[in-house]
């Protein structure tokens, strides 16, 4: 199999970016071969902007309620661009989130190192973390 026809397998799953590609490219073909194949498949038109690539993950981010952290931490795995993030809104979002699966509070001491650890897992920075713990911004 080419590089080029496990190419075409590969974004016919779901958009890649050029780094994801040329990673899951590089077990089994040499460099040039696959550079040649992503410069094809870009003249077909097959290859996505790496700006809509990394809006579409954002969109993801916002869609799991995953933190900026995550995000960016995604977008550079991806070898993609960053992109402004607003951290009133993640604060809002996680807030939601919290009184979702914890409830509003008062929260003791044991439970307010679960929500931090929750936080932490899905992305969120300390900054957001410490806003609903201590409910700062009320």
């Amino acid at each position: 199999m080419t590089a080029f026809d496990r190419l075409q397998l590969i974004i016919a799953k779901r958009d890649h970016s050029v780094k994801e590609l040329t990673q899951k490219l590089r077990r089994h073909h040499e460099m040039d071969e696959i550079l040649d194949a992503i410069a094809r498949a870009d003249d077909y038109g097959w290859m996505k902007d790496p700006q809509e690539l990394a809006e579409m993950w954002k969109r993801e981010a916002a869609r799991r309620k995953r933190g900026n952290l995550w995000l960016k931490n995604k977008m550079a795995e991806k070898g993609l661009p960053m992109l402004a993030m607003d951290g009133g809104d993640e604060t809002a979002v996680a807030r939601t989130l919290i009184a979702g699966k914890f409830g509003d509070g008062p929260w003791d001491k044991k439970l307010q190192q679960r929500i931090a650890r929750f936080l932490t897992s899905r992305g969120y920075n300390f900054s957001v973390v410490a806003a609903i713990i201590f409910r700062r911004g009320d």
